[in-house]
């Protein structure tokens, strides 16, 4: 029997239209739980408690590594993530190292930490697949608005990829 009758067709494309909203934001909570992790390579002890400080304030998932194999290892299996590179953690060149993180099956955002950031090396990470440079000596504030922007570029890609099926 069906749930509507012929005069309730506005009715029955509400529900529709409210039944794939609720879906959307089924997803966008998902994805927006998923993007709260931030990959922190660095050795400088300053940046790590920097990134902590950030990583409470912020609530993010924050997880640690002095190597571009640990920081391989520590960003989550699905979903995506921001990976703050400090550009002097190897002797190897950088453009390998965000390169590599940003090649994942799982979205990265790669933000490196450099002593120099000119438009050269900006064009250079952008080329390299990387999602932006932030200065050193960390500015906390700035930081955070290159993490919460990838984050939010991260949500709007997530919400547009898979289409919504009634």
């Amino acid at each position: 029997m069906p749930k509507y009758s012929e005069g309730d067709f506005g009715e029955c494309m509400l529900d529709i239209l409210i039944s794939r909203i609720e879906k959307l934001f089924r997803r966008v909570r998902r994805a927006g739980m998923e993007q709260r992790t931030v990959v922190a390579v660095t050795r400088n002890q300053r940046d790590l408690n920097d990134m902590r400080v950030l990583a409470i304030q912020q609530s993010w998932t924050i997880r640690f590594a002095t190597t571009l194999a640990q920081a391989l290892q520590a960003r989550p299996r699905s979903g995506t993530c921001v990976v703050v590179y400090d550009r002097t953690v190897s002797r190897a060149d950088w453009r390998d190292a965000v390169e590599s993180l940003c090649a994942c099956e799982c979205p990265v955002f790669c933000i490196l930490l450099s002593d120099s950031a000119g438009p050269a090396l900006r064009n250079a990470v952008l080329d390299s697949g990387g999602y932006d440079i932030a200065r050193k000596p960390m500015d906390r504030a700035e930081l955070a608005a290159l993490i919460h922007a990838a984050m939010a570029l991260a949500a709007e890609i997530d919400s547009c990829e898979a289409p919504l099926t009634v």
